[in-house]
């Protein structure tokens, strides 16, 4: 875990969620990207996501594989990739929620690292 602060003075922790290769053949052919998604979680929150991470891995993993194949190729070139940042942290928010007190989102952000994939043909 790597642990972080925000301007608010919020700590938030990096929980890695997953690291593999994943394809994508929005443009015809198929093309495979090396590809690292992370988390940044409210540090108060971390444990529970950390868990539940760890006990549901196979179906986020599966999640998470299916939006990568749904992404345009567009997407998949855009400088910092965040339309696919969006996706994901928009997708781990409707599993995790939001603070049921202040409202605030558990997940703060969703950190994708790709390179820009290869032809797999």
């Amino acid at each position: 875990w790597t642990f972080t602060g925000s301007p608010a003075g919020t700590l938030t922790v990096e929980l890695p969620v997953l690291h593999e290769r994943l394809q994508n053949n929005r443009e015809g052919f198929t093309r495979v990207y090396d590809v690292e998604i992370i988390l940044k979680v409210r540090g108060q929150d971390a444990q529970w996501v950390h868990e539940d991470l760890q006990r549901h891995g196979h179906e986020i993993r599966a999640e998470l594989v299916h939006l990568w194949r749904s992404l345009e190729s567009a997407h998949l070139d855009e400088p910092h990739l965040r339309t696919a940042a969006r996706r994901i942290k928009d997708r781990m928010l409707e599993r995790f929620g939001r603070d049921p007190v202040t409202r605030e989102a558990i997940i703060a952000d969703a950190i994708v690292i790709s390179g820009t994939g290869f032809r797999a043909d």
